[in-house]
């Protein structure tokens, strides 16, 4: 279950908790207030939105990951497990939603991804003994990675599905 807008400042204390600017994000930072500068994505219009999506952009890795772990734990997913960061298998995060065990990749991104990252995690699922694969990005994919998904039933989560996981409505103008 997503959660709605009216979470917006829970998530925001999240994303303050989570968010450690590294040295590259200290530049972009002024105050608490991420800098909407620091995206390499258009901006929605949405001047809330863009200040979120700004402080998703400016995440490290790690960030990202625990980020992502936050919002499973919001959409309803249990028993979420992030796993170490190295000799991961592909696999950042494990949960269940619904009796189905999920592989999750997180990757924060400021261009497309390519299939590498469906790959993996198509591997990493069945290492872990998950039924379904899902990457996560900040970003979009490439048609190489949107079809090589398809073709192993492996779950696209990009920036758009994020804006909406997170509670937000998806502006009507796609900008990749």
């Amino acid at each position: 279950m997503v959660f709605f807008h009216s979470a917006l400042s829970e998530l925001q204390a999240v994303l303050s908790k989570l968010f450690k600017p590294s040295s590259k994000a200290s530049a972009t930072r002024k105050g608490n207030q991420a800098v909407e500068q620091s995206s390499p994505f258009p901006k929605t219009g949405n001047a809330e939105l863009d200040r979120t999506m700004a402080i998703i952009d400016a995440m490290d890795g790690h960030e990202f990951e625990q980020f992502c772990a936050e919002l499973l734990e919001r959409c309803r997913y249990q028993n979420i497990h992030v796993t170490k960061s190295s000799g991961d298998q592909g696999v950042d995060i494990i949960a269940i939603k619904n009796g189905v065990r999920y592989a999750f990749q997180c990757k924060r991104y400021s261009s497309k991804l390519g299939n590498g990252p469906v790959q993996e995690v198509n591997t990493g699922k069945r290492i872990y003994s998950c039924q379904v694969g899902v990457v996560i990005t900040n970003s979009y994919f490439t048609s190489g990675a949107e079809m090589a998904a398809k073709a192993v039933g492996v779950q696209l989560w990009d920036r758009e599905t994020l804006i909406r996981k997170i509670g937000y409505k998806v502006p009507s103008r796609s900008p990749h």
